[in-house]
């Protein structure tokens, strides 16, 4: 008589979950948040459903704690870039560092943008207020970074900080969205050229 084989050990169940997050964000990668469901996700760690359900009660939880933990990236990242602009007295030199830091961080973090910006028609509500949620944040931190509410009225030629806050988040927001749709004609050297050019003209740079 032949013995059965043994069953391979249980992944520690804070492994399980990275890696359904892990393959949540694939499938979303490539078929948006409808391509996002338990099965595909057991299908792509190569388990059973209740393997996947036994890390989370169902796919509303998984996109959940999937932007939970880009959000987190991110947040993490642009507070170190606020905290390299802020080390500097010039207003000037603190948004070209902000600049230049946001897009290696683009750069280096092409997934986790991708889930937070992009395909957003049929993201799940949670989705749209957490990156709401990051665009306040990112306005905040670039406010207090670049020194935005002293330098407005030389740099927008307006007091109104908030507003300037917004118009530079709205403008790299978009820079991103174009280099990750379409990276050959907008190329991350092309998107910093003129991230740069702009922060440099803005400030009465030469």
């Amino acid at each position: 008589m032949s013995r059965s084989r043994p069953r391979a050990p249980r992944e520690p169940i804070e492994v399980r979950r990275q890696q359904v997050l892990d393959a949540a964000r694939a499938l979303y990668l490539a078929g948006g948040f409808q391509a996002v469901n338990m099965e595909a996700i057991a299908r792509e760690i190569g388990v059973s459903k209740p393997v996947v359900y036994a890390a989370y009660p169902d796919v509303e939880a998984v996109i959940a704690a999937l932007v939970d933990r880009e959000y987190t990236s991110i947040h993490k990242a642009m507070s170190k870039i606020a905290d390299q602009a802020r080390s500097t007295d010039d207003g000037q030199q603190a948004l070209l560092t902000w600049m230049m830091g946001m897009f290696q961080l683009i750069q280096s973090e092409h997934s986790v943008w991708n889930v937070m910006l992009l395909q957003v028609n049929d993201a799940p509500a949670y989705l749209r207020e957490r990156v709401n949620a990051g665009r306040a944040t990112l306005r905040e931190l670039l406010r207090d970074a670049v020194r935005i509410d002293h330098n407005a009225p030389t740099w927008f030629g307006t007091d109104d900080a908030e507003l300037a806050a917004h118009a530079i988040v709205a403008l790299a927001e978009h820079c991103i969205r174009l280099m990750l749709q379409d990276p050959t004609q907008f190329p991350p050297e092309r998107v910093m050229s003129f991230g740069l050019a702009f922060a440099s003209h803005l400030t009465g740079g030469r």
